[in-house]
């Protein structure tokens, strides 16, 4: 399934690492990151279109003079990690993308990409004059990380990151019966990740209380705390669900059941 989405390449590496389409697309970021094509905004990172005028060797870091189409003068650039140096190819004449962050009196570099590739390094497709809204995740390893993250989900169909709950959610709930994905991986603006994101916690106080009421199905007559849950009950729950839950998920249950169990019965 994930190969024909993502092909073979990431998808053999995240299978390795027992994530399924589910999974992944429960895998959340921890925060979005604001991309904004103006060279005096305060937040987030910036990014520019242009070409690279001069560069100038300072001991452990590189002095870039970059000119945007949009700008009358040349912007000064610190590239303290001498991230030009590790382009495959580099030419004064050819156009490439920088996405910077602003200090309080200079500007850093913190990614270059060439721009006549198919696909910028940025994930972002081809950048337009526009804010752009980037999640931004913790790495599974040294062969998964952020910007592949960030690559993978742009490269999932978006009826692929919509989770049906038509069956499992009731009508006229606060959840919304389609689980749209894409407001959290692909946000449009940072309203639409916060609404993605309150509808996915909205969904796990849900998923919380169905269990609740399933659990009370293995209470005993005296009405006292469970002393034990059964071997098989967290499968059935979740073959009641149809879904298959994520580890997060699994780990907040095995939470629940620990606070509502107790060695001894209460008479």
């Amino acid at each position: 399934m994930l190969s024909q989405l993502i092909g073979t390449y990431y998808s053999s590496r995240l299978e390795k690492m027992g994530f399924d389409l589910y999974k992944l697309i429960t895998y959340l970021p921890f925060r979005l990151e604001v991309i904004s094509p103006d060279i005096k905004s305060e937040n987030g990172l910036i990014f520019l279109t242009g070409q690279v005028k001069t560069i100038t060797n300072k001991g452990k870091f590189q002095v870039i003079e970059f000119k945007d189409s949009s700008l009358l003068y040349p912007v000064t650039i610190y590239d303290f990690g001498k991230k030009l140096s590790y382009l495959k190819s580099f030419n004064n004449n050819k156009q490439y993308q920088v996405l910077l962050t602003k200090s309080t009196s200079y500007y850093n570099l913190q990614e270059i990409s060439e721009f006549s590739t198919p696909s910028d390094d940025f994930e972002l497709g081809r950048l337009k004059r526009q804010n752009y809204y980037r999640p931004v995740y913790i790495q599974l390893n040294y062969t998964i990380r952020t910007k592949q993250l960030n690559k993978i989900f742009n490269l999932i169909p978006r009826e692929a990151m919509i989770l049906n709950l038509k069956g499992l959610i009731p009508d006229n709930n606060v959840i919304p019966q389609l689980l749209d994905m894409n407001l959290i991986h692909r946000p449009k603006n940072v309203e639409e990740f916060n609404n993605g994101i309150r509808n996915w916690n909205n969904f796990q106080a849900f998923l919380n209380m169905v269990f609740l009421n399933k659990l009370n199905q293995y209470e005993r007559k005296t009405g006292a705390y469970l002393p034990s849950y059964p071997d098989n009950f967290i499968d059935e729950f979740q073959k009641n669900l149809n879904i298959s839950l994520s580890t997060s998920q699994l780990t907040a249950i095995e939470n629940i059941l620990s606070n509502i169990t107790v060695k001894e019965v209460v008479d």
